[in-house]
């Protein structure tokens, strides 16, 4: 099969093995947040650019926050996560 020049999507439309595995990644930390036990945990948006996850929207505190940041580190790995999670009082 040939592949478009940017390498990440196949000509046929079907995902190349790269997203694949960055979509893995992305519902392993979404998995992780879910996990925790929090409602507001889920509403955290998370994509994966290149080799970072990054984390988006707002949580009531700060507490929570870390929470997000914990979770994905522990399935990313050190260094691999971007938090931009702001916090508000909702």
């Amino acid at each position: 099969m040939q592949q478009v020049q940017s390498g990440r999507r196949r000509t046929d439309g079907q995902p190349s093995g790269l997203d694949r595995c960055l979509d893995e990644l992305r519902g392993r930390v979404v998995q992780a947040l879910a996990s925790l036990g929090y409602p507001s945990l889920v509403a955290v948006d998370c994509e994966v650019a290149a080799d970072r996850i990054v984390l988006s929207g707002a949580l009531p505190s700060y507490h929570l926050k870390q929470m997000a940041q914990v979770a994905a580190l522990r399935v990313a790995g050190p260094g691999k996560v971007d938090n931009r999670v702001v916090v508000t009082s909702l």
